[in-house]
């Protein structure tokens, strides 16, 4: 049953039951309905005194009124009383949980790579974590938390007071440096080179179209497309854009080269190259 409809029956002196929780007895008279309304529509946010004061006169037993206006302002000062009592109590509760955490990290290890990764010991578990988003992010943290630990930690609802917890972490890491190769990036140069190093070396212009390089100028040729695929090949998704980043950084850039009769746009390493072809067919 929706509020309204519960603070509906409660004005009509219907829908108590004869007991509550723990089998405590409820007071179904006309003067318990009366109390009873008023705390339901307090804690629904209806504070002022006159309106409530109407809605017990309006009452359809014509009890309260019946009673007198004295008997109507207790009624509304006791259960407004009652309804901040609640109030004081869940907030506080809110704020002892939202201060304290129920676990403690034992251990913090931060492998430096690119992202980097996070190791936390607690309750002689480690948990891992992939990327600093998953240590900024609460929710994906407790995820993390339920998987290792196996069950919902107590956790602060306030994101300030989570940052804080995080910069202390931080502040505390054990750090610990990572291979290049470790990274996102240097797994993915690595790769790079191993595949160039690994073209078969063909003899006409039209080979580079077939994933093969030249040698041109002493250097391994070929394009982009033979590269990217093979880093897609090897289990990396790497946009084509990262692949010729990488690429410039291993010391290879795009340029033209005559082969025989023709001029193609390739990569190699091109240091103090001969001024290039003035045709420059697209890659």
């Amino acid at each position: 049953m929706n509020r309204c409809a519960r603070i509906q029956r409660l004005f009509e002196g219907k829908g108590k039951p004869l007991a509550g929780r723990g089998g405590r007895q409820l007071d179904t008279t006309s003067s318990g309905y009366d109390y009873s309304v008023v705390l339901a529509l307090a804690k629904a946010g209806i504070d002022d005194p006159e309106e409530l004061a109407t809605v017990l006169w309006c009452r359809p037993d014509d009890a309260a009124r019946s009673k007198g206006e004295s008997y109507i302002h207790r009624t509304i000062e006791r259960a407004q009383a009652q309804a901040k009592a609640e109030r004081d109590s869940r907030s506080k509760h809110q704020r002892d949980t939202d201060e304290g955490f129920d676990f403690t990290v034992d251990r913090v290890i931060m492998f430096q790579c690119d992202p980097p990764k996070y190791e936390l010991g607690i309750e002689g578990k480690v948990l891992t974590l992939r990327n600093t988003g998953q240590l900024l992010s609460p929710t994906s943290f407790r995820n993390r938390f339920v998987d290792v630990l196996g069950r919902v930690p107590s956790m602060p609802s306030n994101r300030a007071m989570w940052r804080k917890w995080v910069d202390d972490l931080l502040a505390r890491a054990e750090k610990e440096e990572m291979p290049e190769e470790a990274s996102g990036d240097g797994e993915l140069r690595q790769q790079i080179a191993y595949i160039i190093g690994g073209l078969i070396v063909g003899e006409n212009a039209s080979d580079l179209d077939l994933g093969k390089c030249l040698i041109v100028n002493g250097e391994r040729t070929f394009k982009s497309q033979t590269i990217f695929q093979g880093v897609r090949e090897a289990g990396l998704k790497p946009k084509p854009a990262d692949t010729c980043v990488q690429l410039r950084k291993l010391g290879y850039s795009s340029g033209t080269d005559r082969v025989g009769d023709d001029v193609v746009r390739a990569w190699r390493r091109r240091g103090a190259d001969p001024a290039p072809a003035t045709e420059e067919p697209q890659d």
